[in-house]
């Protein structure tokens, strides 16, 4: 089974994907704080990585950059709501898709399941 791990400081975007992700047969694991993203990116495997651009704690951009290097095969999508030009090739540099907030959540995970 695919693992997926969800960064966002918004409890309502992690609880509504993960659930959805499981329903398609993911297992996910969700948290609120960057740190603790990044802890957990470090900590486990992951097989596909979905983060908001900017978190409380530290930028989404410091988790893609961890996540390349423990899992560099692996996928990932930005969400964001501030996303401009210069976020976009950020994000590309990471290999990464960027979704506007708000986004359509079946979009996401066709787009989760196309990349897996």
């Amino acid at each position: 089974m695919k693992k997926i791990i969800i960064v966002d400081d918004d409890e309502n975007i992690c609880i509504i994907l993960s659930k959805l992700l499981e329903e398609v047969g993911y297992q996910t694991e969700y948290t609120f704080s960057g740190k603790k993203g990044l802890q957990l990116i470090n900590e486990n495997k992951y097989d596909f990585l979905i983060v908001d651009y900017k978190l409380d704690d530290i930028s989404g951009l410091e988790i893609l950059e961890s996540f390349n290097r423990y899992h560099p095969t692996k996928g990932s999508i930005m969400i964001s709501g501030y996303a401009d030009e210069k976020t976009k090739l950020k994000a590309e540099k990471f290999n990464t898709l960027l979704f506007d907030k708000p986004f359509n959540n079946y979009d996401l995970i066709s787009t989760v399941n196309s990349l897996i």
